[in-house]
């Protein structure tokens, strides 16, 4: 398979470089035509090895070859706290196509993933110790609810209907963490991170904390997807405090548009208020014996 795949992508590489008539175009033409052939040739290239290993093929090539953000990220810090744990186990509600949990099964870590929707489904590759659940996760269980997805991005598909971009995608199962946990006697949790557009405190009081508590907690949060839900950032901090967690806020910039890149602001300790109100971010949560460790991998490191 893989000679095969040199061979079609030598075929491609030869044919971009070669105009119509047959003459090469070689790198002394102006530069718009190289920027062009180069865009057509990384065009080309993408098709040929999706043919031949498929979307999940293709998108194990871009985890493999992509690393966690060198900038402020949430992620980095995470995983730089874990990296010398070589076994664990992580829970990704939300998991869109892998990009966070990845490097957790690089370690050795078994990985419980939550991702409804379909189009995102089809481009997580198989791996042993991935246990892929297609459904939504809330505090409640049912057989069919309205999924939505967005042009704007394929990050902000949700149960949550709060962009003006928003359509029905298809209708989709919804589960509890509890019920998952319990149907694959799973109890250790070191890891749980919820990014699930608007849901996310509903997915945190389906989980019985007293029988699992995770070593450590990431969740998003951003009012204007949750206030038509009934909640705000305070009330999800204020339910981790109550968890006996030391919870901290790391603040980004408001979002310009979704599926861009943006901007971080700040982490500090909660409770505590957003430097902009139409900020959003994460909530860290963290078993208290093990905060003085973590925090050596943040920007709050003494």
């Amino acid at each position: 398979m893989s000679y095969l795949l040199y061979c079609q992508l030598a075929i491609t590489i030869r044919a971009t470089v070669v105009d119509s008539q047959g003459k090469e175009n070689v790198s002394c033409g102006p530069m718009q035509n190289v920027n062009k052939q180069s865009n057509l040739l990384k065009k080309k290239t993408k098709q040929i090895i999706e043919k031949v290993l498929g979307k999940k093929g293709l998108h194990y090539l871009v985890l493999k070859k992509s690393q966690l953000s060198h900038q402020q990220d949430e992620s980095q810090w995470i995983f730089d706290y874990f990296k010398d744990q070589k076994s664990g186990q992580m829970i990704d509600v939300g998991a869109h196509r892998g990009e966070t949990f990845y490097p957790y099964l690089r370690k050795g870590w078994h990985v419980l993933a939550f991702e409804p929707n379909p189009k995102n489904i089809q481009y997580i590759p198989e791996f042993k110790n991935l246990d892929l659940i297609e459904a939504a996760v809330a505090d409640y269980t049912r057989d069919s609810q309205v999924f939505y997805e967005s042009p704007e991005s394929t990050g902000i598909s949700s149960l949550n209907n709060f962009h003006a971009s928003h359509s029905p995608l298809t209708n989709v199962s919804v589960v509890t963490l509890n019920d998952a946990l319990k149907q694959r006697d799973i109890i250790n949790i070191d890891y749980l991170k919820i990014d699930t557009e608007g849901y996310d405190l509903f997915c945190l009081k389906g989980l019985d904390f007293e029988k699992y508590l995770p070593k450590l907690v990431m969740v998003e949060f951003e009012d204007k997807k949750t206030q038509p839900l009934g909640y705000c950032y305070q009330d999800l901090g204020n339910f981790l405090l109550e968890k006996n967690y030391l919870v901290f806020l790391s603040e980004w910039f408001p979002v310009n548009q979704y599926g861009q890149r943006h901007r971080w602001r700040e982490l500090k300790s909660y409770p505590c208020k957003l430097r902009d109100e139409n900020g959003w971010g994460n909530f860290i949560a963290i078993v208290k014996e093990y905060a003085n460790d973590f925090l050596k991998h943040t920007p709050l490191r003494s």
